[in-house]
């Protein structure tokens, strides 16, 4: 298992890189391994509430990641950066409409906006992280504007919604602390 771990961690990663930039890719890829993760146990949850649908759509997701883990490997560090973190906003502008405020889905915004600050390099990367910010702003305000009820789902009961709220707290806290971590671990 640790192989595995190491493997995953090391992809994309060269040698010749400065330490900081090695520090960073590793926690880009460690970053996707956790989003994989949430994104299984929320298709999971959504597979319970008999939503079948948005169940595998929130598996294919998965699938995503991988594609950003193969751009990692062939060196498209950036752009392989911006397409896990932009498709990951997407995914939380979605299931944020798709099951309402009171889900929580937008909790994961937190943990994503932090990401930011350690997965680029703050003194380089600043119109990157401006740019980051500024679509997220854009679609908060998208949010407000249809009262996040551009992709509402009638499937999903109030009763869904609590129990989403929980999920969605205690992975996206998990999320923060475990990012948190590898953070102050590597000292990025």
């Amino acid at each position: 298992m640790n192989n595995v771990w190491n493997y995953i961690s090391n992809i994309g990663v060269k040698v010749e890189y400065n330490v900081d930039f090695q520090k960073r890719l590793i926690l880009q890829n460690r970053t996707t391994v956790l989003a994989c993760i949430v994104y299984l146990v929320m298709g999971i949850i959504y597979f319970v509430f008999n939503d079948l649908k948005t169940a595998i759509f929130i598996e294919s997701l998965i699938f995503i990641n991988i594609l950003s883990f193969c751009l990692q490997r062939k060196h498209f560090h950036k752009f392989s950066l911006s397409f896990f973190l932009i498709s990951s906003y997407l995914s939380i502008f979605y299931f944020d409409s798709y099951a309402g405020l009171k889900s929580g889905a937008f909790l994961y915004y937190v943990p994503v906006i932090m990401s930011l600050f350690f997965l680029f390099d703050i003194k380089k990367d600043k119109t990157v992280i401006a740019l980051h910010i500024l679509l997220i702003i854009v679609l908060f305000f998208i949010h407000q504007m249809t009262e996040r009820t551009l992709f509402q789902s009638d499937i999903v009961t109030d009763v869904m919604r609590s129990r989403l709220y929980i999920a969605n707290i205690t992975l996206s806290l998990i999320s923060l602390l475990y990012f948190i971590f590898l953070g102050i671990k590597n000292k990025i």
